[in-house]
């Protein structure tokens, strides 16, 4: 429990710093959506709590960023690992069109793109545009 306290408290103080910095949400506070734009999706379908939706796109976030980006294998591996030692999901159920037909609803999307959080390796984030076509095309091969 007390790791758990401490790293909660970290987190905390971390994305504060990144939120008091970047308030308009142009640069590192975008990172800040790793994994939410399928965990939204996912929480809406499956109806679970936003933490585990979250892990879940965390997971298909990094999956894509080694199609995208090379992210290294065993890179994804250890976050998957990461995620299921804290007994979170890794893997969604829904159908991945309706998937799909909320992740064309983001926030982030921008005319034919959405701007989704990947990985260059694990602790450095980039954002990507990515078209909409493609990305149906990465969410049907999860």
């Amino acid at each position: 429990m007390e790791v758990l306290q401490y790293l909660v408290e970290k987190s905390v103080a971390a994305k504060t710093k990144v939120v008091l910095e970047d308030e308009l949400e142009n640069g590192p506070r975008r990172w800040l959506n790793f994994g939410h734009t399928l965990g939204h999706a996912v929480e809406k379908l499956e109806h679970i709590a936003h933490g585990k939706a979250v892990a879940i796109g965390m997971v298909a976030a990094t999956r894509f960023s080694g199609k995208l980006m090379n992210l290294p294998a065993d890179q994804t591996v250890r976050l998957i690992k990461l995620i299921s030692d804290y007994q979170l999901p890794v893997a969604f159920s829904s159908d991945k069109d309706a998937v799909f037909d909320i992740f064309k609803l983001d926030k982030k999307r921008e005319k034919d793109v959405i701007h989704f959080v990947l990985l260059e390796e694990i602790g450095k984030a980039t954002t990507m545009p990515i078209p909409i076509a493609e990305l149906k095309l990465l969410l049907q091969e999860l």
